[in-house]
Formats: structure tokens, C-alpha cells, sequence
């Protein structure tokens, strides 16, 4: 068969956005990369959350040639334009000396790809602490080329294919497959949500419900303003998603003994970029602050 075809797929996932890829970013090939496929016939392609790897079907017998001699290597490096990519996830995705580094190394003997059609690069179901490299042992690595890496950069990945996964990808079929996709997932940031209920409600017995009937709120104080108005201070009994467009439906009624009258039909949700943080129990905890005014 002749032509290019897809040898794989780089992809990131984010919790947060609604579409399930990480927004913003872009995966460039590493120098040596680049180096490697001008002679190889490999050509890079951007798709959605992440890049396309594709190869000329009639030069994979150069692929196989690497393998013998240097190793088929393909080294990533993840920028992002988003300077609030970090606020909305649940780690902090750029160290002061640390940076992320994914990883999938197989023995020339192994060939951990074979059954799958994805691969997760991180060991646990969500990018972690246990993924962070020094940024010493990444310029080691990656030698000069570090160096000159752009301040955006915050995520590396590095795949190493032996002869019997580059087989697997490269079937000799003229039956289009899916591509094989590695890939790695960030987890969105949890907060508990504190609504500030600011009017005059000296008449009024108010409650946060949520429609659904997944979260709780509790009043946590009253407090009076300079002006005499009155701010009502409720926090959510467990921490909460937080997402691009939040499906959360909470509404502010008035307790009556004989029912409830609906003051706000659905409350405004958090954002990321509102809030501070607060010990709760033993934990460093978000707190989402959301401003209502009534």
C-alpha cells in the first residue's frame, strides 16, 4: 500500500473543557524528532487535543532501520496559550523546577501495545505528582535543545516503538483501522462552592437546594455590611467539578412552612479564577467564591 498513512496519535484530555481535549495547546516535535523524520518520511499533522503521526507506507523499512540502530524515538513538547490552564486543573502544571515528563518505553522483546488501540502514557487514571521530572534531568535529556524551550512549555513525552509494536501499527492492509492513540488526562479542579448572598433578607429564611439533589448547602454566617445590608454566607457540604459550562443547577428560596418560593431560579456557578484557600479539616482546600446580588 502505498502512500501516508496515520502511525499514531498524540492526545490530551482535559476534565474541564467540555469537549474532553485540552484547549490551547500545541505538541512540537523535539529537533531530533523533526531530524528523524525528514529521513524517515514522517510528517506531523495538528488534530483535535493533540497530533497526528503519519509515515510514507513505502519508507517504514527506514522506521525498522532505526529501530536497529539509534531507536525509534518521538520526544513531544506540550505548550500552552492558556495562562489559566494550571487554575483549572487540579495540579499545578508548571513548577519553578520541575516539569511534567510521559513516558511509554517498551523492551525490544515486548510489545505492551498489542490488543490495545490506546495507550495511557501516565500509571495512574489522571496526570500526578509522580509524573514531575526535575528540569535538570530534562535538559540532560534533551541536551542543548532545553535551553531554547519556550516559558509556555509545561508537559514532555517521550515514545519509544520496537519492531513489533511498529508491525502492529503499520499493518499490511489496504482496510482503513482507526490510529492508534497515546494519551494522558488532566484532572479538573474541585472547590467547595461559597455563595454571597448580598439584599435585605431580615424577612426571608433562606436555603441554597440543588435541584438535584446531589449537594448540600449549609449557612455558615450572616454578615453585616457598612451600608446595613445584609451578605447570607452558604458553603457546599462536598467540593464540586469545576467545568467549562457547568451543568450544576442550585437555586436560592425563601423556607416557608408551607413550601418554598423560588428567589433565584438557578444560581450563577464557579469560576476558576474566583476564590481562595482555606484548611478545611486537615486539607489546603479551594474555595470557589460566587457573588449573588438580590
Amino acid at each position: 500500500m502505498t502512500g501516508f498513512r496515520v502511525l499514531f496519535s498524540v492526545v490530551i484530555h482535559h476534565d474541564f473543557f467540555e469537549s474532553g481535549y485540552c484547549n490551547d495547546i500545541n505538541i512540537e516535535p523535539s529537533r531530533a524528532t523533526l531530524a528523524q523524520a525528514k529521513n524517515s518520511g514522517v510528517i506531523f499533522k495538528p488534530c483535535l487535543g493533540g497530533l497526528l503521526v503519519l509515515c510514507d507506507a513505502e519508507k517504514i523499512p527506514i522506521l525498522r532501520l532505526y529501530i536497529e540502530d539509534e531507536g525509534l524515538i518521538f520526544d513531544f513538547y506540550i505548550t500552552s496559550s492558556n495562562p489559566y490552564l494550571s487554575n483549572c486543573s487540579s495540579i499545578p502544571l508548571l513548577k519553578d523546577k520541575e516539569l511534567l515528563w510521559l513516558k511509554h518505553e517498551s523492551n525490544q522483546s515486548d510489545n505492551t501495545l498489542n490488543g490495545l488501540d490506546k495507550y495511557q502514557l501516565q500509571n495512574s487514571d489522571w496526570i500526578s505528582v509522580n509524573d514531575y521530572y526535575s528540569k535538570g534531568v530534562i535538559t540532560d535529556y534533551f541536551e542543548l535543545e532545553a535551553l531554547g524551550f519556550s516559558s509556555k512549555t509545561f508537559m514532555f513525552i517521550s515514545i519509544v516503538i520496537n519492531a513489533d509494536e511498529l508491525s502492529m501499527l503499520t499493518p499490511d492492509t489496504s482496510s482503513p483501522s482507526n490510529p492508534f492513540t497515546f494519551f494522558t488526562s488532566i484532572q479538573n479542579k474541585s472547590s467547595y462552592w461559597e455563595y454571597r448572598v448580598n439584599g435585605d433578607f431580615s424577612k426571608n429564611n433562606l436555603n441554597i437546594i440543588d435541584r438535584d439533589g446531589d449537594v448540600n448547602f449549609k449557612l455558615v454566617k450572616n454578615e453585616t455590611l457598612s451600608d446595613g445590608c445584609t451578605v447570607a454566607i452558604f458553603r457546599s457540604s462536598i467540593e464540586i467539578k469545576l467545568k467549562e459550562f457547568s451543568e450544576s443547577y442550585f437555586q436560592l428560596i425563601d423556607k416557608r412552612t408551607n413550601g418554598h418560593r423560588v428567589l433565584v431560579k438557578r444560581l450563577p456557578v464557579a469560576h476558576f479564577s474566583n476564590g481562595y484557600q482555606e484548611v478545611v479539616g486537615t486539607k489546603l482546600t479551594q474555595i470557589s467564591e460566587i457573588f449573588v446580588n438580590c
